[in-house]
């Protein structure tokens, strides 16, 4: 993907407004990364949070919007198989006549055999986009539930490799005390931060030292494994 496209990506989002100035700081903290590498990891959590956020994370407005261009396909291919089907001879005619003056033939012989191919991929495309805004139709519940922890678990996932990136230093979680409360390090800090735009602070931690943990141990048997695409090109300095 190019910068512009994931400039109009994040921007499309909202991905930019979860991650001010003030969040990316925060992080750069947690991570015990230098300030210098504030503009690249701005540019590495915004892609990150885009990509997650557009399927996933932007809740029932988007899905609404994506099962409503569906439906509008669906209805179109109704229309439009059902306007097909009600031609006249001489309305048949003139489309053999055209599809030959466009070579849209393509070895086709008849008018009746252009317009069941015609009728076959509008019933297919009618068909796909049914389909597709069934699946795109938000489900409450448990399954929404079961979808959001999916999703911040591949988030962690993703934040492993950025982490590494940032610091040099391949993510690992320990356990000392302070102050009677436990402290995992800076990937867990690190990650804590950059969930919580997301998904907030309770959710953000659920679950999430099994997670980390998981990821660690995933980097460490199998490291050129985890590449992900929203890193830039160029590295921290």
């Amino acid at each position: 993907m190019t910068d512009d496209n994931w400039d109009q990506r994040i921007k499309f989002t909202g991905a930019a407004d979860r991650y001010p100035h003030e969040v990316i700081g925060a992080l750069i903290v947690a991570a015990g990364a230098h300030p210098a590498q504030t503009d690249w990891l701005t540019t590495a959590i915004r892609r990150w949070a885009a990509t997650w956020i557009e399927p996933l994370l932007e809740g029932p407005a988007t899905a609404k919007q994506q099962v409503g261009q569906l439906r509008r396909v669906v209805k179109a291919s109704e229309t439009l198989r059902e306007n097909v089907e009600k031609l006249s001879d001489d309305a048949r005619a003139c489309m053999w006549r055209a599809a030959k003056a466009e070579d849209a033939l393509d070895g086709v012989r008849g008018v009746e055999a252009l317009l069941a191919r015609l009728l076959s991929a509008v019933t297919s495309v009618e068909a796909i986009a049914e389909r597709a805004a069934e699946d795109a139709t938000p489900r409450p519940g448990p399954q929404a539930k079961a979808i959001r922890i999916e999703a911040r678990r591949g988030a962690v996932s993703e934040l492993g490799p950025m982490f590494l990136a940032l610091t040099g230093k391949r993510p690992t979680v320990r356990t000392s005390q302070a102050m009677g409360h436990p402290v995992y390090g800076p990937w867990y800090d690190f990650t804590v931060t950059a969930l919580e735009p997301l998904f907030g602070p309770n959710e953000a931690k659920a679950g999430l030292i099994h997670t980390l943990r998981k990821v660690a141990r995933g980097m460490k048997d199998e490291p050129d494994a985890w590449h992900v695409h929203y890193l830039p090109d160029n590295s921290p300095e």
